[in-house]
């Protein structure tokens, strides 16, 4: 964990150069920080951090008023940001991507040689790749990343990403409305003839609203030729993991709202194999806030879980594995939210389940015992 402290005694130092002379007002409200919802990316080796870093007034134009998507197809919360890269060795650290748009979502190589980004340098957010001091771009696809957490993966072998692209045959401004589409009875028209709007949270129109159709293609593109592979077209997920054996692909799909009153969703659970392209479900309609608490066995025969069984209650969570061969089970329930992480294993049998005052080992036969009172 040595790398932990370098980093963070890296951070310390910048701050500590800043404050040692007076700010000026437009540096305060100018000033780097750290990119929002944005995970670091750690070096196999433990070397090497890469991580963003977002300045407020590098502003992009955005496709309209109340656009989720800069005119590139960067989400809005990833806009102005760079990709940083703190040296835990030598206690530096240095702008790798230095201004030129934006670039976020950094993700390593398995073997910590490549690091793959996402960037619209080019005019469109793309796959980038800095490898020996270079940078180049993967392929010419738009890359349609939501929220801050989300990210390309590796397959184990090094050779290829799995990452959200633009739906085939739509442009960055056709998805960016279907994504966020206008509410009824705006424009200027309605505008004029009916200045009072009134909300109807059960009527047709809100539950379009609440569908949030941000739909992208979960694709697979080998990092050497650029060639992609569509797994699943029109998919609205945030959230894909690639088995340790390199052999499927799991994703959860967003249905719908569970009630108006909450912004949890409905989610599916799909396996994809990476060889035939087959595709199953592993679970449906199970309730969620975004879907992103699903683990690996390390064997790769096995999922884990979170799920929420009581509506507006975030900590209250259900812990479910699925087999890819097909049978689903809950192993238990308690507080064990995770917010956007899933269960961790411990092995192919036992999972490590964190509540508010203790941690606990989970069989996958649902026997809980605690490890630490």
């Amino acid at each position: 964990m040595h790398w932990v402290w370098r980093s963070i005694g890296l951070v310390l130092l910048m701050a500590a150069s800043t404050l040692a002379r007076p700010l000026e007002p437009a540096q305060v409200i100018d000033a780097l920080e750290p990119g929002w919802r944005m995970p670091m990316a750690v070096r196999s080796d433990g070397r090497e951090v890469a991580y963003c870093v977002m300045q407020p007034s590098r502003q992009q134009d955005m496709l309209e008023e109340d656009s989720y998507r800069s005119r590139t197809g960067v989400f809005a919360e990833s806009i102005g940001n760079d990709i940083w890269l703190a040296d835990a060795g030598s206690a530096s650290v240095r702008n790798l991507t230095s201004g030129h748009g934006t670039s976020f979502a950094p993700v390593w190589s398995p073997d910590g040689s490549r690091l793959a980004f996402v960037s619209d340098r080019d005019g469109s957010a793309r796959l980038w790749m800095w490898s020996q001091g270079r940078l180049r771009r993967v392929c010419p696809e738009v890359v349609w990343l939501g929220v801050g957490w989300e990210r390309p993966v590796w397959t184990p072998d090094g050779r290829s990403l799995i990452v959200k692209l633009l739906p085939r045959g739509l442009s960055i401004r056709e998805a960016a409305r279907r994504e966020n589409p206008p509410r009824p009875g705006t424009g200027a028209e309605n505008d004029r003839r009916q200045p009072v709007h009134v909300y109807d949270a059960q009527t047709p129109e809100a539950e379009t609203l609440a569908s949030r159709t941000a739909a992208a293609d979960l694709s697979l593109v080998e990092v050497s030729s650029g060639q992609v592979r569509r797994l699943a077209a029109h998919a609205f997920t945030s959230g894909w993991w690639v088995s340790p054996d390199g052999r499927h692909v799991a994703y959860t799909e967003y249905r719908g709202q569970i009630s108006p009153t909450s912004q949890s969703g409905s989610f599916d659970l799909d396996v994809i194999d990476l060889q035939s392209g087959r595709a199953r479900r592993l679970m449906s309609g199970f309730a969620s806030d975004f879907g992103t608490g699903v683990t690996w066995s390390p064997d790769s025969r096995q999922v884990a879980c979170f799920t929420q069984p009581v509506v507006n209650d975030y900590h209250e969570t259900e812990v479910m594995c699925a087999e890819v061969g097909g049978s689903v089970r809950q192993l238990t329930r308690g507080q064990y939210f995770q917010e956007t992480q899933g269960p961790i294993w411990l092995d192919d049998q036992h999972l490590l389940l964190r509540s508010p005052d203790q941690l606990l080992r989970c069989s996958t036969d649902g026997i809980t015992s605690s490890l630490v009172a």
